[in-house]
């Protein structure tokens, strides 16, 4: 009996502790809570960190899980798991298990990935306008998603959800790609936010042929185009250049009195509000030339503010008498004669305040022969002084320019009327001359040349191999010696057999006949050119007859050009002398 109320008194205590054992272990367990995590979304790889309760402090205790794909969790504190994104995660809920019990977030985590666009909000706007980008993969908070226009322009974003940015159009923003830049990827695809063109303004709003016109606004591209005129008298303007913001353009030839019209390839389209009032700039007549009159050949070149005309030809003889006008008094006074005696079709140029007559002929009634000397003039002394002949073959109609102290002479003629482009430099410190690199053209006589910014420039002139007058336009640089064509044809030189060329304030001017064109520089042109042409001005009436022995008007390529400060002088070898004022 005692042994059996023993066993049954072990079996009760047995059983009293166990319950008491079970009660305390489930109390000392309870079940996990999550009260936070962050970052809100993030990358595969990415470390989450989780707040909490009632974690195991043994990291294989504990259970994550991201969406439906277990985590690996790196660190466990009793209050803070910090678990990995794991590969192949998508957006969910996060889940963690200790010990047989679960706790699951109430809010997802976003798994990051490649940006997509599904669509713009409004998809045509201006600069300045609030614009939503609808897609997936953005980031929620509004400093990891970038919005790039073309050119690498940013938008301003105000906020961003994970399916959609809000932005602010950027000023410089222009129509083309928008690429969507978050932590997950770029996007650059899809579909296209049209930038509205607006104009702000148009300056000068009026001025001659040739003008140049600055227009400011938003949504500027490139590929736009100004129309001048209406109707059958639309002209194209000519453009420099084109920034979002800002295009630079010339007023063409033929233009009319009217509001500028602005297309693009986009079927963007905006036409001012105002007009840009056309100019009639006739060149001024100033004093006569008081000088015999000459049929053609004149040479000429200007020493500080001074213009010096002589030389030429009547209808028999070539002459030797020299003249200065003087802008400032409007007047004219004879200088001492060439001393080499009659000479046309020379050429000439202006170094360190001299002035330089080379070549030509020497016309004796039916006697004609060609020179190689060069000469140098004296201002100060009024004094002609020879110098070292050209070396290469005497010839005629030749094309000249200067660059930094150095003269250039070549092309041209020679006595039996073969054309030339053999090429030399002229060095006046030491009185020497240089062979340099044929010109790279045709053979060609009465071409034009001037310089801008170190380079050389020959355009126009007659190429008889070619046919053609008008060869272009080709540019010497006389640090490499090498000659390359524009990638333009010169498209404003027709007939003609002479032409001058001249710079004033860094733009090129060649003037033939009663016409004045102006080449001006347009540095990073996405073309093989250093820049652009345009008309400058037209005028036929300052060609009128010539009294004497001459026989009508001389052919419209026979007026000589020639600038001093900030205007352009033509003579034509009679009395009448004009002023051009070019262009701003």
């Amino acid at each position: 009996m005692k042994t059996i109320k023993h066993l049954v008194v072990s079996l009760i205590v047995s059983v009293f502790f166990l319950q008491f054992s079970g009660c305390k272990e489930d109390e000392t367990t309870p079940p996990p809570t999550i009260t936070d995590f962050t970052p809100l979304e993030g990358l595969e790889g990415e470390t989450i960190t989780i707040i909490g309760t009632n974690f195991s402090q043994e990291l294989s205790e504990n259970f994550a899980f991201v969406g439906t794909a277990s985590a690996e969790v790196t660190s466990a504190t009793s209050t803070q798991l910090t678990v990995k994104v794991p590969q192949g995660a998508t957006t969910g809920s996060i889940r963690i298990v200790v010990n047989g019990n679960a706790a699951t977030t109430q809010s997802s985590f976003v798994v990051l990935s490649q940006p997509f666009v599904t669509s713009y909000q409004p998809n045509s706007a201006k600069a300045g306008d609030v614009v939503v980008i609808n897609g997936t993969g953005f980031s929620s908070d509004p400093t990891k998603n970038t919005v790039t226009f073309a050119g690498g322009v940013k938008a301003t974003i105000t906020s961003s959800t994970n399916t959609s940015i809000t932005m602010i159009i950027p000023k410089e923003a222009t129509f083309g790609t928008v690429t969507i830049t978050t932590p997950g990827g770029s996007f650059s695809a899809g579909p296209l936010l049209t930038i509205n063109l607006t104009v702000e303004n148009i300056s000068p709003l009026t001025g001659p042929i040739g003008t140049r016109i600055k227009i400011t606004g938003t949504g500027l591209q490139q590929s736009y185009v100004t129309y001048f005129g209406s109707g059958s008298n639309r002209r194209p303007g000519i453009t420099l250049s084109t920034t979002p913001t800002e295009m630079i353009v010339v007023l063409p030839s033929g233009a009319t009195t009217s509001t500028i019209l602005i297309n693009g390839a986009n079927g963007a389209e905006f036409t001012t509000t105002e007009q840009f009032v056309v100019q009639n700039l006739p060149p001024a007549e100033k004093t006569p030339f008081p000088g015999p009159v000459r049929s053609f050949g004149a040479i000429g070149f200007t020493i500080g503010e001074q213009i010096y005309l002589g030389l030429g030809e009547d209808d028999t003889n070539s002459l030797s008498d020299f003249w200065r006008y003087d802008p400032s008094s409007n007047s004219w006074t004879q200088m001492a004669s060439f001393s080499s005696g009659g000479r046309t079709r020379a050429i000439s140029f202006t170094i360190d305040g001299k002035g330089y007559v080379c070549g030509g002929i020497v016309k004796a009634g039916a006697t004609t022969t060609l020179s190689n000397e060069l000469w140098e003039y004296n201002p100060n002394s009024n004094t002609w002084t020879p110098k070292a002949d050209f070396p290469g073959t005497a010839r005629t109609r030749a094309m000249t320019f200067v660059v930094g102290n150095n003269a250039y002479v070549g092309t041209g003629v020679d006595i039996s009327s073969n054309h030339l482009k053999d090429f030399w430099q002229y060095i006046p410190m030491t009185n020497t001359w240089a062979r340099k690199a044929d010109f790279g053209g045709e053979a060609v006589r009465d071409a034009a040349g001037f310089s801008i910014s170190g380079l050389g420039y020959l355009s126009g002139g007659y190429a008889p191999t070619a046919n053609t007058s008008g060869v272009g336009t080709w540019l010497y640089d006389p640090a490499k010696d090498t000659w390359t064509k524009e990638f333009f044809a010169t498209p404003f030189f027709n007939t003609f057999d002479k032409c001058f060329g001249f710079v004033i304030k860094g733009v090129g001017y060649v003037g033939t006949g009663s016409r004045l064109f102006q080449f001006i520089p347009v540095p990073n042109l996405p073309v093989a050119a250093t820049g652009l042409w345009g008309d400058a001005q037209t005028a036929e009436a300052i060609l009128t007859p010539l009294p004497g022995g001459g026989s009508g008007v001389r052919a419209a390529n026979q007026g000589i050009y020639l600038s001093a400060i900030s205007k352009a002088y033509v003579w034509y070898g009679n009395d009448k002398f004009w002023e051009f004022t070019p262009p701003n």
